[in-house]
């Protein structure tokens, strides 16, 4: 069991650009500037504290960090797998059903890519399903009390804050749930004694009082000392990016996330399961442990809404995961015509495996291929984009007259050009969290934009934004497809002598474009023979100029005008104010 879910989590690995944020902060850590994205600037634009800081291991030791985050992402994985496995084990009593419903998880795919992925997701699904094992009503633990279990989930529901500050959520429902259920049914002096006698109002408290110390000390004994340092270290109690992602109207967020999760029912073939669970309720919830488990699920399910969801594939799901696997598998199981069975589980088998193929957007996430940050060594990846940066400015983040780079993407690129950074979605920029543009259309973390007159204010050189890759073609050929004004062109060629507002708004969208500073320019960045990388070269600076005449950048005036051709789809959404 182990050894395949191993082998499928290598198998279906990647890690995506938010890791790159953690490997920047972690960067900054190991090399004594702090947890920063730049030098000197105190902004908690990460949210996995006690991960981000693990990270720092490798790169005090010069190891690849990426590659060490891929392998601890497995390692932890499989650590998962075993405590699941127990759990089912322990709430269905039978060893073959619980391996039935283990294999029930390992299918679905979403929760094999986050064995990796460089996140914090599978240490915050181990955490938490650990908590929830050693609290869930109705289990035996032969080898552990309830006061000790209580203690043990303390400390690692602690731990659980310190990896991943929403984990509270989970954390607390189960807290709260072991303290009403042992309010409701169990005696303070023996647990297996049965019910209180009515009236019994000072023991129910003693109780409740006890249990809530039991667990609630080592909680406190590991997070207030790290909220005491973020305080002094930041000035904030709450991560920056929390005010970044909430900037949105009231219903948007709440729309987006019951589109989130009616699109995971929906990509998972969930609604295939609609009768059997008519039929089978019941008998699921007579099995030890599934109402709380169901409590649980339906109490972080209203916090993916209240939060307005996330854009990457499903990973909220992830932590709930193994209870919506064990009622599925419980689902399954009661198909009675063996024919049918094979067809339920092949039918959702294709739902599942469509995850790993799919490379467009699928709404209302993006998949993993559309995620996938490394490892990408092909021409036009963020990676090339940010060595070719490190290359053309070289001294590292300290160094003082290097160009600020503007970006969306806040993980690769900074990370692999060690140039000091400026978030234009403001996850790591508390004035873009309070102060930037709100987008016209809603979607997670993606809710403001840097205003041109903030870039000003902080003298941003290189405004790369949302990348974009233009290829070559002969001035003959772009003549003929220009004819066509309404042909969707992102194209350069030889004869090009300008670049138009219009051409941009995907690598700099919200903004009127036409505001920019006179005198800002495009520089066309070579990827390879045929491949061009434009950016945005907006404050002068003597380095940059330097660059350019060094590796030989074609530089274009940039000039406020539209053609039909720039009217894309994005640009109908985003780019309304520039063309």
């Amino acid at each position: 069991m182990y050894l395949l879910a191993l082998g499928l989590g290598w198998n279906f690995r990647f890690i995506q650009d938010d890791a790159f944020i953690t490997y920047r902060y972690a960067q900054n850590l190991a090399n004594g500037h702090g947890l920063v994205l730049n030098p000197g600037e105190r902004v908690e634009g990460y949210t996995n504290f006690l991960w981000t800081a693990l990270h720092a291991v490798p790169e005090r030791l010069d190891w690849n960090t990426p590659r060490f985050g891929e392998l601890v992402g497995l390692a932890i994985f499989v650590v998962t797998i075993a405590v699941v496995l127990r759990l089912f084990r322990a709430m269905l009593g039978d060893l073959t059903l619980a391996t039935f419903a283990v294999l029930v998880l390992l299918g679905n795919l979403s929760f094999l890519g986050y064995a990796t992925s460089g996140m914090e997701t599978m240490l915050q699904t181990l955490l938490a399903t650990a908590v929830g094992f050693l609290l869930m009503p109705g289990l035996d633990h032969p080898r552990l009390g309830l006061s000790a279990r209580r203690v043990l989930a303390g400390f690692l529901g602690g731990v659980a804050l310190l990896v991943r500050l929403d984990t509270t959520v989970l954390v607390a429902a189960w807290f709260l749930i072991s303290l009403l259920w042992e309010w409701r049914a169990v005696s303070a002096d023996d647990p297996n004694s049965g019910p209180l006698p009515e009236g019994d109002g000072a023991r129910r408290l003693s109780t409740a009082v006890r249990g809530a110390l039991q667990m609630g000390v080592p909680v406190l004994a590991l997070v207030v000392p790290w909220l005491a340092w973020k305080i002094d270290f930041y000035g904030s109690l709450l991560p920056n990016t929390l005010t970044a992602k909430t900037g949105a109207s009231l219903w948007q967020p709440y729309a987006y996330g019951l589109f989130y999760l009616a699109g995971f029912a929906l990509w998972y073939g969930a609604f295939l399961l609609i009768g059997r669970w008519r039929r089978h309720r019941r008998s699921l919830f007579a099995i030890p442990g599934t109402v709380p488990a169901a409590i649980v699920v339906g109490v972080w399910c209203l916090y993916i809404v209240y939060v307005g969801a996330d854009f990457m594939e499903f990973r909220f799901m992830v932590p709930i995961l193994p209870f919506l696997a064990l009622a599925a598998a419980h689902l399954i199981d009661r198909f009675t015509s063996t024919w049918r069975q094979v067809v339920l589980v092949g039918v959702l088998g294709v739902f599942s495996l469509s995850h790993s193929v799919i490379d467009r957007w699928a709404f209302p996430v993006f998949t993993f291929k559309q995620l996938s940050h490394w490892p990408a060594n092909y021409t036009g990846s963020w990676r090339q984009m940010g060595e070719i940066l490190g290359a053309a400015f070289p001294g590292g983040v300290t160094r003082k007259d290097q160009p600020l780079i503007a970006v969306i993407p806040l993980g690769v690129i900074p990370y692999y050009s060690e140039l000091p950074a400026l978030d234009m979605l403001g996850l790591a920029d508390p004035v873009v969290a309070k102060e930037g543009l709100l987008s016209p259309i809603y979607y997670p973390g993606h809710v403001r934009m840097a205003s041109i007159d903030y870039l000003k204010e902080r003298s941003a050189n290189l405004v790369i934004g949302e990348p974009q890759i233009f290829q070559s073609i002969a001035d003959a050929d772009h003549a003929e497809q220009e004819a066509n004004d309404r042909v969707q062109l992102k194209t350069t060629w030889p004869g090009r002598t300008e670049y138009r507002t219009g051409e941009l708004i995907s690598i700099f969208p919200v903004v009127d474009l036409g505001d920019l500073p006179r005198g800002t320019s495009v520089i066309e960045i070579p990827l390879d023979h045929d491949s061009y990388w434009p950016v945005i070269y907006m404050t002068p600076s003597d380095r940059v100029d330097d660059a350019i005449s060094a590796n030989g950048w074609r530089r274009f005036p940039l000039v406020d005008a539209c053609r039909d051709s720039d009217i894309d789809f994005a640009a109908k959404l985003v780019g309304q104010d520039t063309c």
